[in-house]
């Protein structure tokens, strides 16, 4: 791999973390619609956006039925750890915290999943 698409894929993954951290905490100050509706579409979102770019840097076709079934995957994880997020959203800082946690958990292993 040349260090020139290293370096590009460094700084396409750093944009998306910086983007997924400053919406996360937007939407994290919201109490339980935050974390469930705006907060996990749109890391689910930003998500596919990101894997959208790795593709096309390293010249990968990724077709759409595939960008969808890691959008589910990504979703299931979100939707089944809902109930948590949304009951310790309400306590403040620390849901936050949480809830910054359990998001990143659940992309990593969407990306592992899709990675096999």
């Amino acid at each position: 791999m040349a260090l020139d698409k290293l370096q590009k894929a460094h700084i396409i993954i750093h944009s998306f973390a910086v983007g997924s951290a400053a919406w996360s905490g937007v939407w994290a100050w919201v109490p339980v619609a935050g974390s469930l509706l705006a907060d996990s579409l749109g890391l689910t979102l930003l998500t596919i956006g990101m894997t959208q770019s790795l593709a096309a840097l390293f010249e990968k076709k990724l077709e759409e039925t595939a960008l969808w079934s890691f959008g589910t995957i990504v979703l299931g994880g979100v939707f089944g750890t809902a109930l948590l997020k949304a009951g310790l959203s309400l306590v403040p800082i620390f849901g936050s915290a949480v809830n910054a946690t359990i998001a990143r958990f659940i992309i990593m292993r969407a990306l592992i999943t899709f990675a096999r």
